[in-house]
């Protein structure tokens, strides 16, 4: 019996990360790796996301980084990209 959990967890699991993929790669979720090589995934606005992370419990806020954002474009515009999107995360320790 434990083995056809486990077996069902594993499989439900698998599901879960491919479609945590494909929202990445369609750009709905953001991911990045965490220090210990896992990835992590936050739901993000579609052509940035910015995230301050506290290390220790792992809360993250939403934050507007308009600088960044006009950086960004016009760095890319100057290198002939387009439809760029960024990923900024600003790790350090909260209050809690």
């Amino acid at each position: 019996m434990e083995r056809a959990i486990l077996h069902t967890l594993r499989e439900r699991l698998t599901t879960l990360c491919d479609q945590l993929k494909a929202l990445s790669e369609d750009g709905e979720v953001a991911s990045v790796r965490g220090e210990s090589g896992e990835v992590l995934y936050r739901a993000c606005e579609l052509d940035s996301c910015h995230h301050l992370v506290c290390g220790s419990c792992g809360r993250a806020v939403g934050v507007d980084l308009p600088d960044i954002e006009d950086c960004a474009r016009s760095l890319a515009r100057s290198h002939g990209f387009s439809d760029v999107c960024q990923v900024v995360e600003i790790s350090g320790s909260c209050a809690s």
